[in-house]
């Protein structure tokens, strides 16, 4: 298995997110307060800056794009260029979802496992990624959209697999 080329496209998110904000006539900050209050529960506010910093890509945590992607009422996949395909799942337009780095380490482990594999050959297969950031996981950090990107594709799962509460 060799690394996966998948890519998040955030500049297309990006056009998503001005199209439905134009739309309902709302300022970025309106649309920032309803994909905030999504991401994270009561009254918590994403800026409007993140959601405007889509159109330029880069490193953006994977839990904020969840909730735009959420609140346009897409699934992650529908903006991931490049991913091998993956097994339907059920996405859930309700309710607080959050990435899990838990259990994209307990699905990469068990994968390691059952190919007899060190943390060093998996990250050989996964570009940007370290032994030690693979291990890492397993403590529930934040990830970047990317790793998610990245880490599921070459899992050959959907992303949202790995949040809290995701069924097939």
């Amino acid at each position: 298995m060799t690394s996966s080329n998948a890519r998040f496209d955030l500049p297309a998110l990006y056009r998503a997110l001005d199209e439905r904000r134009r739309n309902r006539g709302m300022s970025w900050q309106e649309a920032a307060r309803e994909v905030g209050g999504q991401a994270r529960g009561r009254d918590h506010r994403l800026s409007a800056s993140t959601l405007k910093r889509t159109a330029r890509g880069g490193q953006m945590e994977a839990d904020g794009v969840l909730a735009m992607v959420r609140w346009l009422g897409l699934a992650f996949e529908d903006f991931t260029l490049n991913a091998k395909p993956t097994p339907a799942v059920t996405v859930h337009k309700h309710g607080l979802r959050r990435f899990s780095s838990q259990a994209f380490y307990e699905a990469l482990d068990g994968r390691r496992q059952s190919q007899n594999h060190t943390w060093k050959d998996i990250a050989a297969q996964l570009d940007g990624f370290s032994p030690g950031m693979l291990k890492r996981l397993a403590k529930r950090g934040r990830m970047t959209v990317e790793q998610v990107v990245r880490l599921s594709s070459w899992l050959e799962a959907a992303p949202e697999e790995f949040t809290r509460g995701a069924s097939r």
